[in-house]
């Protein structure tokens, strides 16, 4: 799938980056509102988060977004499981009443790009 298909497929983006910002750091980087407690304290409910299409790989982990075998969009800690030639990945939330979990890239999830970036509402 073409990197244009998966920014058609994000179901929660508010807007390029670029645009509400008007930074070319940005430029062409979807930006996603975070829902929910799973991330907290690497990103909380209602902080936007800024997603590099170009950075897909994992080898080194970091904070991902990723669609799920249910193309559901989920932004997490990533990981990659050592000996699995880099199919398979531990993914784990910063909060730390969510378990972690493993999934199969290809099959049971795709790598949309990694979060570069948050903005947060909170002072």
């Amino acid at each position: 799938m073409a990197k244009t298909d998966i920014k058609e497929q994000l179901p929660v983006l508010v807007a390029a980056a670029d645009v509400l910002f008007q930074d070319s750091e940005f430029a062409g980087m979807p930006m996603v509102k975070m829902r929910g407690d799973s991330m907290e304290d690497a990103l909380f409910d209602g902080d936007r988060a800024i997603i590099d299409l170009e950075d897909t790989d994992v080898s080194q982990g970091g904070i991902f977004a990723l669609f799920d075998d249910s193309a559901k969009l989920i932004i997490l800690q990533v990981t990659p499981v050592h000996g699995s030639r880099g199919r398979r990945i531990l993914c784990t939330y910063a909060n730390p009443r969510y378990p972690p979990f493993e999934l199969t890239l290809g099959t049971e999830a795709r790598i949309v790009g990694r979060v570069v970036h948050k903005f947060t509402r909170y002072l």
